[in-house]
C-alpha cells in the first residue's frame, strides 16, 4: 500500500508539473506571410521600363502570386486603370524607398511579436491567423479581412511608410491585432466596416482604442487616437453633441455615418467642421468609462444586449457631461 500510495503521488505530482508547464508555454508567435518583399524587387528590375511593361511584371510576379490579396473584397479596388495607375506609383515609391521599407517590415515583425506576448494576459488569446505584410496600393494601413476564406490580419506597407512618422507603430499593431483577438473573444470586428450597427463599430473601434493604450507599454492617449494628430484636442470640446449625435444613430447601419465618424480624409466632414475619426475619440471615451467597472479581460468578452445598454447609458452621460 505505501508503494501504491507513493506511486499516486508520482503521478499526480507529474500531471501538475506538466499542467503547469502546459499553462506557462507561451502561445505559439504570429504566423507572418511577407507578400512585399518580392514588391521591391519588381520595381528595381522593372525601373527602365515602359509603364505598361511595369504593370504586368507587378500583376505576374506580386498578383499572380497572392491573388487572394488583391480580390476586390479585401482591397475594394476592381481591375482597370485606377489599379495601374496605383501600381505605378507604389513601384516608384518602392524604389525610392527601399531602405526605410527594409527598416519598416523589422520593426512589423518585432511589433507584432512584442504585441502577441502582451496579449498574454487574455488567456483564450491565440494567434491562429495569418499576419500579411502587402503593398496594399495605398487602401489600407491595417484592416481585418477574409482573405482566402480565412479571418486574416493585413497590414499595408506602402501606406504605413507614408504614415510612420505621424503614428506609434507599436500601438498601431497592437491596435490591429486587438481587432482580431476580440472577434475570437466577442465577435466584434472592424472587417464589416459600414456594414454592421453603427454601436458595433462604435464598440469595436474604441474598445481597440483603448486596448492599444493599456497593452503598449508607455503608450499615451494621444498615441491610441493616431490620427489626426490634433483628434482629442478637436474632438474633446464637441463631446456632448458626438456623443448624442452618435447615439441618435446608435442602431442604424448607414454608409455616411460610418464614414463621418470613422473614415480619415473625407472632405466633406472637414467642411461640416468636425474632425476625422471622432466616433474613435467617441468610442475611446465610452470603452473607458466601461472600464471603471470592468477589467479588460471582460471587456473584451462583453456581448449582446447587457453590452448595448451600457453603451448607451455611457453616450447619454457623455452627451450632458462637461467636456
Amino acid at each position: 500500500m505505501p508503494r501504491l500510495v507513493a506511486a499516486l503521488h508520482l503521478i499526480s505530482w507529474v500531471g501538475a508539473l506538466a499542467l503547469a508547464s502546459a499553462q506557462a508555454a507561451p502561445h505559439p508567435p504570429c504566423r507572418i506571410v511577407d507578400a512585399y518583399t518580392a514588391v521591391v524587387e519588381v520595381a528595381q528590375t522593372s525601373a527602365d521600363s515602359p509603364p505598361a511593361d511595369q504593370v504586368s511584371a507587378f500583376k505576374a510576379s506580386i498578383i499572380a502570386t497572392h491573388p487572394e490579396l488583391y480580390a476586390v473584397d479585401v482591397l475594394n479596388l476592381p481591375p482597370g486603370p485606377r489599379i495601374d495607375t496605383k501600381i505605378i506609383e507604389s513601384l516608384a515609391a518602392a524604389r525610392a524607398q527601399q531602405r526605410d521599407i527594409e527598416e519598416l517590415m523589422r520593426a512589423l515583425r518585432a511589433d507584432v511579436d512584442a504585441a502577441a506576448l502582451a496579449f498574454g494576459r487574455f488567456a483564450d488569446f491565440r494567434c491562429d491567423f495569418p499576419v500579411y505584410l502587402m503593398d496594399a496600393l495605398g487602401q489600407l494601413d491595417g484592416a481585418g479581412r477574409v482573405v482566402a476564406g480565412r479571418r486574416a490580419l493585413v497590414l499595408g506597407i506602402d501606406t504605413l511608410l507614408q504614415e510612420r512618422a505621424s503614428i506609434s507603430l507599436p500601438v498601431f499593431v497592437t491596435h490591429e491585432l486587438f481587432h482580431r483577438y476580440h472577434y475570437q473573444a466577442a465577435g466584434f470586428s472592424d472587417d464589416l466596416a459600414e456594414r454592421q450597427p453603427i454601436w458595433k463599430t462604435l464598440w469595436a473601434e474604441g474598445l481597440a482604442t483603448y486596448a492599444s493604450q493599456v497593452l503598449t507599454k508607455g503608450a499615451t492617449r494621444r498615441d491610441a487616437l493616431m490620427l489626426p494628430p490634433d483628434l482629442e484636442q478637436r474632438a474633446k470640446p464637441m463631446l456632448p453633441m458626438l456623443a448624442a449625435q452618435l447615439l441618435e444613430h446608435l442602431d442604424q447601419t448607414d454608409a455616411d455615418v460610418f464614414t463621418t465618424y470613422f473614415t480619415y480624409g473625407n472632405e466633406t466632414v472637414a467642411r461640416r467642421g468636425l474632425p476625422w475619426r471622432s466616433g474613435y475619440y467617441v468610442g475611446y471615451r465610452v470603452a473607458a468609462q466601461l472600464a471603471l467597472r470592468h477589467p479588460i479581460q471582460e471587456l473584451a468578452h462583453l456581448k449582446g444586449d447587457p453590452l448595448h445598454a451600457e453603451i448607451e447609458a455611457a453616450l447619454r452621460q457623455l452627451a450632458v457631461q462637461k467636456p
